[in-house]
């Protein structure tokens, strides 16, 4: 790796970097002695991208949705479904029961396969854990 000396001017400057073969090595910009860039191959950062989107968990808003709408109606779902499981879809109740696999069956049995969530409606606040899942619509037949 050959190191570049470049120095900041009041003016736009442009770098150029000879290729040396289809295996370039990273340059490393480094400013006052600390990384500061890295300058790889566009097939580099075009891997880079792929990678990076398959680390980053997707988001779900509408699931979020769910969980803010349970979080609102908690006090009142108190009042009328303590200890019950609840299934909320589009910020409402949709189904409620004594067990949380009864009440997704009845919501896949009402509903189909939507995006709801389903919470035993406590005063505590619930174990929250992450686990992740291989389950996507194309395996159920949707």
């Amino acid at each position: 790796m050959k190191a570049k000396v470049i120095k900041e001017t009041p003016s736009t400057y442009l770098i150029e970097v000879a290729r040396e073969g289809k295996e370039q090595e990273p340059v490393f910009v480094r400013s006052e002695g600390k990384p500061l860039a890295v300058l790889i191959s566009y097939e580099d950062y075009q891997d880079y991208k792929t990678w990076k989107a398959a680390k980053t968990p997707p988001r779900y808003p509408d699931f979020e949705a769910e969980i803010t709408a349970f979080q609102r109606l908690k006090p009142a779902l108190l009042m009328t479904h303590k200890n019950k499981v609840v299934a909320i879809y589009q910020g409402k109740v949709i189904e409620d029961g004594e067990d949380r696999m009864d009440v997704l069956g009845q919501v896949i049995q009402n509903y189909g396969y939507v995006q709801c969530y389903i919470e035993q409606v406590t005063s505590e606040p619930p174990r929250r854990i992450r686990i992740p899942s291989t389950w996507r619509k194309s395996n159920v037949g949707i």
